[in-house]
């Protein structure tokens, strides 16, 4: 097979909003030009994605000389002049990191604020903003941790081969790259480590892991009622630790001009990740006791009280929305990541009551007899308390 050819170039100006493709890019430390240059974030600081907020992904924005045209469902257009920015600027917490953001104008903030019915902020990064890549001497803007995500089309269409839960046709915009490329073998990234496309060469620097964000349809904001594609890729694209690998994130190792019909050349290969298939069932979860679902079901309490004992917090719950969302509901600034039951980062310990887990990959064995369950994962079955262990939060490069 001759040379992998640069396919699509995408760039997303505001982190979890719709995808502008182009042509030609340049590429710079931050990654491409305009990419995530954005974040939504509450008044607090704490940044906003579609994780949580998927109407986000509807938003969409036209580059103009100047700044940015933004429109969305059932909204004026905005328009974005980075030069009436405001000069100021405040803390913003984009999982383990604290950014120097620069601040937007009043109505920005009410623009956003009423498109998403909740008090937020649109921060940029400015000149004065730092952040670098994990052991890197690189910067990254409000990405989740890498500057750039490639995948290759065949590994797309492979996915969509496995994929048999119905008609529909996972999209590549749902796994959110930067740099889509063809004239590949499916995965043939995953022994990449060293590549050159155009002028720019990049080093890959880690697998990414994907997230609950990819079940999100990008047209409508909904969720797929399986969390597809999801369940197809565990079936053979996840790790023992539970982590789900689709694409690679790359940093650029210097500056310069990347466009559609560019060649890639692999100047330095690796080994590809091993895989495993876990077993997956349904289970209601008892203090340090599994029990299958098939097992006799303890009656739901309509109205379970949920404690949440390592933030001295207690509140009325319900049977339908999983033990992070209302925590999160009820203010709480809880830990997690893919959202999905993969990465373990919502892991919390069930002192007390019962409930029932959709899925339990990011836990080790250990971890499950010892009681721990998924908090976005698991719905309670009757009053339950929990606690949070310390612990350092893993980033999924989603967005």
């Amino acid at each position: 097979m001759s040379k992998p050819i640069l396919q699509n170039i995408y760039v997303y100006p505001i982190k979890s909003s719709a995808s502008i493709e182009l042509s030609n890019s340049w590429v710079e430390e931050l990654g491409l030009a305009f990419d995530r240059r954005f974040v939504v974030a509450s008044p607090d600081g704490q940044f906003i994605t579609a994780r949580t907020q998927p109407t986000l992904c509807l938003i969409q924005a036209s580059l103009t000389a100047t700044g940015l045209v933004i429109i969305a469902p059932n909204m004026p257009a905005l328009v974005i002049e980075y030069h009436h920015l405001c000069q100021g600027y405040i803390a913003v917490n984009l999982w383990n990191d604290t950014i120097n953001a620069q601040q937007c104008r009043e109505n920005i903030n009410q623009w956003f604020s009423h498109y998403l019915e909740k008090p937020c902020q649109l921060l940029f990064f400015g000149a004065d903003s730092q952040r670098f890549v994990k052991n890197k001497n690189s910067q990254v803007g409000f990405a989740d941790a890498y500057p750039l995500l490639l995948i290759s089309q065949a590994s797309l269409d492979h996915l969509n081969k496995q994929y048999k839960a119905d008609t529909t046709t996972i999209s590549m915009t749902q796994f959110r790259p930067n740099i889509v490329v063809n004239n590949c073998d499916a995965f043939a990234e995953d022994n990449w480590q060293h590549i050159r496309i155009g002028e720019v060469e990049f080093e890959i620097t880690t697998p990414c892991t994907r997230c609950i964000f990819t079940t999100i349809d990008p047209k409508t904001s909904e969720k797929h009622h399986q969390q597809e594609p999801l369940n197809t890729l565990k079936n053979y694209r996840q790790l023992a630790n539970g982590d789900i690998l689709f694409g690679q994130n790359l940093v650029a190792l210097n500056q310069g001009q990347i466009k559609r019909g560019d060649s890639l050349e692999v100047l330095k290969r690796q080994a590809a990740p091993v895989f495993t298939v876990k077993s997956k069932s349904i289970i209601r979860a008892t203090n340090t006791t599994q029990v299958k679902k098939d097992s006799t079901l303890t009656v739901k309490t309509n109205k379970p009280v949920l404690t949440f004992s390592s933030f001295n917090k207690t509140i009325t719950g319900n049977n339908k929305q999983t033990l992070l969302e209302q925590g999160e509901d009820a203010g709480l600034i809880l830990p997690y990541s893919c959202r999905g039951g993969m990465c373990g980062s919502c892991k919390v310990k069930l002192e007390q009551g019962e409930v029932e887990q959709l899925c339990q990959d990011g836990l080790s064995d250990q971890e499950q007899q010892q009681g721990y369950i998924l908090s976005c994962s698991c719905t309670p079955l009757t009053d339950v308390v929990i606690s949070h262990p310390v612990r350092k939060r893993r980033n999924i490069s989603d967005e």
